[in-house]
């Protein structure tokens, strides 16, 4: 089987609401840790779904994905935040969250914003400040420091 095939594999058993979900999606991912490269991070993004049932085993996932530390795997990540803000917000933001507490993945986030399209940039920018507004003590700062003051 090619990655595409395990990570559509992946896909059909995210909510993993059966045991057998649940043994197909670990396997999988174990598949995945030594066939999968950084580009397949986008694929990756798409099997997050906020109606797992196992949020553990997409906890794996979140771990899998961050494995790939460069420059590169942080813009994929950050680049398909708005596609997952879909059906994968809460996911979405776990990972926004993570990358909050990092300067240099700030300064990356920062910049992503900016290739972004009008319609993804928005998206973004709306969960950052949703983000703020929840836990401005946490994240007031790191935020403003990501948007700027133009897009305060």
């Amino acid at each position: 089987m090619t990655t595409e095939q395990y990570i559509k594999q992946l896909y059909e058993s995210r909510l993993i609401r059966t045991d057998k979900e649940f043994e197909t999606f670990e396997k999988t991912l174990e598949i995945l840790a030594d066939i999968a490269t950084e580009d397949d991070i986008p694929l990756l993004c798409t099997v997050f779904d906020d109606n797992t049932e196992e949020h553990e085993v997409m906890y794996g996932l979140i771990h899998f994905i961050e494995y790939y530390r460069g420059e590169k795997a942080t813009k994929l990540i950050l680049k398909n935040i708005p596609a997952m803000l879909l059906g994968a917000k809460d996911w979405a933001k776990i990972f926004i969250y993570r990358m909050l507490n990092s300067e240099p993945h700030r300064e990356i986030m920062k910049n992503v914003l900016g290739e972004l399209d009008e319609t993804e940039r928005l998206m973004f920018i709306n969960v950052l400040l949703e983000i703020r507004n929840q836990e401005p003590e946490v994240f007031e700062k790191k935020i403003d420091e990501v948007l700027g003051k133009d897009d305060v």
